[in-house]
């Protein structure tokens, strides 16, 4: 998000400033979800397939105990052995794949993080990182790592890195004014859809109201 598009707008530098604030945190938290999501999906894959494989215990110890049963029934019991190993190999892969899927994603969001620059806005980001996640897996790319493979996707037509994909550097960031005992009584709080569809002219009309709001957080 750059800080001359909200200018041009129409916002005040104290509008901005709140603004740029909430946009990072919503960075932050989408990283923590990401991993979050990660986590939880390995527990749950890893229990599934604990199930599966004591099936799998089941289905031997009912064939070695089972040995005076006539040919027939012994086959019935060794076709759904196949059957259950055919879908546990099935399943196991599956998983593995949506793993290494989501522990990209979140590797990704990491690199990006790390890089100390901040996006123009939410979906360049989301772009570059759909696009980063896609080489990672794309034999053209094979064996480069996220740092070999970002030059070329913000590479411009003439060869050398666009400038638009990344925020202007914030300049006019100053120490807050400090308050004192101020008794003066909160204004009501706006939720994120109002303040939405708000113009310049209705947040700068609302702008003590919707600071509460965005320092209780928006929802």
């Amino acid at each position: 998000m750059k800080r001359k598009f909200l200018e041009e707008q129409g916002f005040t530098k104290e509008q901005i400033d709140a603004i740029m604030a909430e946009h990072g945190k919503a960075v932050t938290e989408a990283s923590a979800k990401a991993a979050d999501e990660l986590t939880k999906a390995t527990a749950s894959h890893q229990t599934q397939i604990a199930k599966l494989e004591k099936q799998n215990e089941e289905f031997q110890a009912a064939i070695a105990s089972n040995a005076g049963l006539d040919a027939e029934s012994k086959k019935k019991i060794e076709d759904m052995q196949k059957e259950h190993d055919k879908q546990l190999k099935e399943l196991k892969n599956g998983f593995d794949n949506e793993t290494a899927k989501l522990r990209r994603e979140a590797d990704t969001k990491e690199f990006l993080r790390g890089l100390g620059k901040e996006f123009a806005n939410l979906e360049t980001q989301n772009s570059i990182e759909a696009r980063m996640n896609e080489a990672l897996t794309d034999k053209a790319y094979e064996g480069k790592n996220r740092a070999d493979i970002l030059p070329e996707l913000i590479k411009g037509e003439d060869g050398k890195e666009r400038t638009d994909i990344w925020a202007l550097p914030d300049t006019n960031k100053t120490a807050p004014p400090e308050t004192g005992g101020s008794t003066k009584p909160i204004p009501a709080a706006f939720t994120a859809a109002q303040i939405k569809e708000m113009s310049p002219q209705e947040i700068n009309a609302n702008w003590d109201s919707i600071k509460t709001t965005l320092g209780r957080g928006v929802s």
